[in-house]
């Protein structure tokens, strides 16, 4: 699969504590400006990820492409090629909550844009970008193969290329506004009913916490115990790989016991033509946590899926 699901969710907890003191300020570059919306990000849904990436300023260090599909509709990658294979990506994502402070981890005020370094490790290398409105922005690098380039100096470059132009402006909006029928335009908390949730699970699931752009949305514990998030990705197809295929509302599903109690289930929405003319599948992916076996687990999130994709408008 080109992508995973739960970006925002898994690069929060993955880099917890990124923010810290001790940091250093440096002058914005020149030209720039401090006052209005420079380095701000707007409406998230009409914010272009891609306007801050740039395989230009990644090519340096080998064949650099970029990528405006790879997965949710917060991301864009560019993905450095050996002879034709992938050897590293540079993604980078919008997120909502700040970073939780920590003091040990670099920080430097560039301009308006407050860039946290921590240390990269385990192939892959993290950096965070707060924005004036509150808002941030992750750059991700990450060794795809052993001849990859040093990962931290990837997301340096990619960060220096996104702080130059914030520093100039808004994060740059999209060049076009997605189809019309795509699920960029549909909010994640609004399709699992709540009463459809309660039978699934036994327990009312709480208050929706949405994500950026609404293409993300997490239900919290409740009195059963149960975790739901439903995320918006896109990725090459889905296949045997995703796990056992259903039909859910007249949709193709795949349902796959996750780790740590969890079970996936991934629905199709809308199939298209990438910009290399690939076929690229729109899909939800509802993820169920909680108590119980996994067979019991996934009926569940089955439940959950059957009426999350009855609520879908028919693309």
């Amino acid at each position: 699969m080109l992508a995973t699901t739960g970006v925002a969710v898994a690069l929060a907890a993955g880099v917890a504590g990124l923010i810290g003191s001790g940091g250093t300020d440096e002058e914005p570059p020149s030209g720039s400006s401090a006052a209005g919306a420079v380095a701000t990000l707007g409406d998230p849904r009409t914010a272009d990820p891609c306007g801050l990436l740039d395989a230009g300023a990644l090519e340096r260090f080998g064949d650099a492409e970029l990528v405006t599909d790879y997965g949710a509709f917060d991301r864009c990658d560019v993905l450095l090629l050996d002879e034709g294979e992938t050897v590293a990506d540079v993604r980078l994502d919008f997120a909502n909550d700040p970073a939780e402070p920590g003091s040990q981890v670099r920080t430097r005020r560039v301009g308006r844009v407050t860039v946290a370094e921590p240390r990269g490790g385990d192939g892959s290398c993290d950096r965070n970008l707060g924005l004036a409105d509150g808002r941030q922005i992750w750059i991700t690098a990450e060794r795809e193969a052993p001849s990859a380039p040093d990962v931290c100096r990837l997301a340096d470059a990619a960060v220096e290329h996104a702080v130059r132009r914030l520093n100039t402006g808004p994060v740059p909006r999209r060049p076009a506004a997605p189809p019309r029928d795509s699920l960029a335009h549909l909010n994640a908390c609004r399709l699992l009913d709540p009463a459809t949730a309660e039978r699934a699970t036994g327990h009312p699931l709480g208050r929706p916490d949405a994500g950026i752009g609404g293409w993300d949305c997490a239900w919290h514990g409740g009195a059963g115990g149960f975790f739901v998030e439903v995320d918006f990705d896109r990725d090459d197809g889905l296949g045997p790989d995703d796990g056992r295929p259903t039909v859910l509302a007249g949709r193709t599903a795949y349902v796959e016991t996750g780790s740590g109690g969890s079970c996936v289930v991934r629905t199709g929405y809308r199939t298209y033509r990438n910009m290399d003319n690939r076929p690229t599948t729109e899909l939800i992916v509802l993820t169920l946590s909680g108590p119980g076996p996994a067979a019991r687990l996934c009926d569940r999130a089955e439940a959950l899926g059957a009426g999350l994709a009855a609520g879908l408008p028919r693309s």
